[in-house]
């Protein structure tokens, strides 16, 4: 039940985006040592935008988690990369950033190691209200004019 509404949620997600860009970023760790599945989807319904979160804890886990962030967003989204701003009219401001770290593998060599992150963050009134984090290669957009 819970794969099916995942599915349905992404189709339809999918039909409204056939000329909007959408960003969905997913985190599935269910077949490795019984870890979670975390995602989040901004979509397009007509001229606003939705942010949802879904989670399902395990594999064998029954319960799927969905927490609505928000609707009727207003928002500029890059369509080449991740990246988005979005704003509603109760005040409250979604960003959708790339965040890199690097840093120094080893004592003995001069490697150095990028690590793209997207955070999605959620902001009322200037104060931070929620936010994920995801692996940029964990993250793609989906329809808009490109």
């Amino acid at each position: 039940m819970k794969i099916a509404l995942i599915i349905l949620t992404l189709l339809s997600a999918a039909s409204a985006m056939a000329k909007a860009p959408s960003i969905i970023c997913r985190n599935d760790q269910r077949l490795e040592n019984g870890g979670s599945l975390q995602e989040i989807i901004l979509s397009p319904s007509g001229n606003v935008y939705a942010l949802q979160t879904q989670y399902v804890a395990s594999l064998n886990s029954s319960d799927l988690k969905i927490e609505n962030w928000g609707k009727d967003f207003k928002c500029r989204i890059d369509e080449k990369t991740p990246l988005a701003y979005c704003a509603d009219s109760a005040g409250n401001v979604l960003f959708v950033k790339e965040r890199r770290e690097v840093f120094l593998e080893s004592l003995d060599a001069e490697k150095k190691t990028t690590i793209k992150n997207i955070d999605i963050s959620l902001f009322t009134n200037g104060d931070m209200q929620k936010t994920l984090s995801f692996i940029a290669s964990h993250c793609q957009i989906l329809g808009g004019e490109a």
